[in-house]
């Protein structure tokens, strides 16, 4: 709902990709629940139904996996069928047949195909490069991905869909660039999704292929409310006017926020968030520095908009100095908590400020 440019954009790049074998970089950047992941399914669909893309999807954790090539691990065992329950010598029989179909015709093709497995068989988690030093063991893995990879988009277009980069370890990051490198002239496309706190330690690399990074906004107030006519159905013909502009407000073109603040709703005239979208709020804020963090909590005591100088005076009756307020307010604009504009800032979602 209301996302038609974004999908019309990153497919329109996605089809240049694959029409003229040139790689792209599609990157989606947005806060949690605005739909980056709905949207980049979508355009992915497309992919594998226009153009017959192979799609490996791969998915950033932020903590309980000790393989730091999960996302890139994820999507190879798409590409060679792999099985979660599958032992090592089941994986080592698909990846093996896998690399040996993309590399058909390759110049020393059992040599290839040997090392191509090993590599391969390390990324997925298997001690298999004993006896080799951490960095020789990671140029093996890197020089793997990379001649399958290739070797995939030569036979058939390839879109490797990588959700919430922002959890990426640094080898992923790396490799990504890599990885654009070495498609070079073939339909390849690496599909993204972060929260723009990946753009303070990584910006999308140079070099021939395409690459578009998309800030996904929140939703328009129409595309908002065609959202919430289709999540709560009948029940939206009961509720008062007021009532439906409240859960759009408070929402503030979140789809993710406004489909927990419908699934909440039922009637019984409670004013407590629910708990799953309080912490997804909270999650956000404890990200903040300290004097970030002052300023917006005295920013929502003061209301959903007010002047900066405000903010000044009650950072020094705090008993702190007001030197940060200007960096602060700039630091939670980028972050978009709040917008300012000259001496005046507002809240973008009132649901924060509740918060």
């Amino acid at each position: 709902v209301g996302r038609d440019d974004e999908v019309a954009l990153l497919s329109h790049t996605l089809n240049m990709a694959v029409d003229r074998g040139r790689p792209a970089l599609l990157l989606v950047l947005g806060e949690a629940g605005l739909g980056k992941s709905r949207l980049v399914e979508d355009v992915a669909e497309k992919g594998r139904e226009c153009h017959g893309a192979v799609v490996l999807p791969g998915r950033c954790v932020p903590y309980g996996e000790a393989n730091v090539w999960w996302p890139i691990a994820s999507a190879v065992q798409a590409a060679c069928d792999v099985d979660a329950g599958d032992d090592q010598e089941v994986v080592t029989g698909k990846v093996r047949a896998a690399v040996a179909q993309a590399l058909d015709g390759t110049d020393g093709a059992d040599g290839a195909v040997d090392r191509v497995v090993e590599g391969l068989l390390h990324l997925l988690g298997f001690d298999v490069l004993r006896g080799i030093d951490s960095t020789r063991a990671r140029e093996e893995v890197t020089g793997s991905l990379l001649a399958f990879t290739a070797a995939l988009a030569r036979r058939r277009p390839v879109v490797m869909v990588l959700s919430d980069l922002h959890w990426a370890d640094e080898a992923v990051l790396e490799v990504v660039g890599g990885l654009l490198q070495t498609t070079a002239r073939l339909p390849f496309v690496v599909l993204a999704t972060a929260r723009p706190v990946l753009t303070e330690r990584w910006s999308p690399p140079e070099g021939g292929h395409h690459s578009v990074v998309v800030h996904l906004d929140p939703l328009g107030r129409d595309a908002a409310m065609q959202l919430l006519r289709s999540l709560a159905g009948d029940r939206l013909a009961s509720l008062d006017d007021g009532v439906a502009d409240e859960l759009l407000d408070r929402a503030s073109g979140n789809p993710l926020f406004l489909e927990e603040l419908v699934s909440w709703l039922d009637g019984s005239g409670s004013t407590q968030l629910p708990d799953t979208l309080r912490g997804l709020v909270a999650a956000r804020l404890d990200g903040l520095t300290p004097p970030e963090r002052h300023v917006l909590e005295d920013a929502a005591v003061l209301g959903s908009r007010g002047r900066v100088e405000w903010l000044a005076i009650m950072q020094r009756e705090g008993h702190r100095s007001d030197a940060a307020v200007h960096a602060s307010l700039r630091a939670l604009q980028t972050k978009e908590l709040l917008a300012v504009e000259g001496e005046s800032w507002e809240f973008h979602s009132e649901l924060v400020r509740e918060v």
